[in-house]
């Protein structure tokens, strides 16, 4: 199975709901820190972000935070791309 890779920074709150949003439910990720790594921290960019965190699906479509409620539709999306 692809995993989801999520891009996050150190003391970022939205990044550790978010990751652990995922392990609570089950869901494989594979962390790429912002912090001290430019080659991530471009990928960010280049997907047309400037703030993580940022979900990049198998399919390489994306979902970025937008605060607390926005973690269902975070559900939802891993319902529809990772059944």
């Amino acid at each position: 199975m692809k995993t989801i890779i999520v891009y996050s920074k150190k003391d970022c709150v939205g990044c550790m709901l978010t990751k652990n949003f995922l392990t609570q439910n089950g869901i494989a990720f594979e962390d790429r820190s912002i912090t001290d790594n430019e080659t991530n921290l471009l990928a960010v960019e280049n997907l047309g972000y400037k703030t993580v965190p940022i979900v990049v699906f198998p399919d390489q479509s994306s979902w970025a935070f937008a605060g607390q409620p926005s973690l269902k539709q975070l559900e939802k999306l891993i319902q529809e791309k990772m059944p």
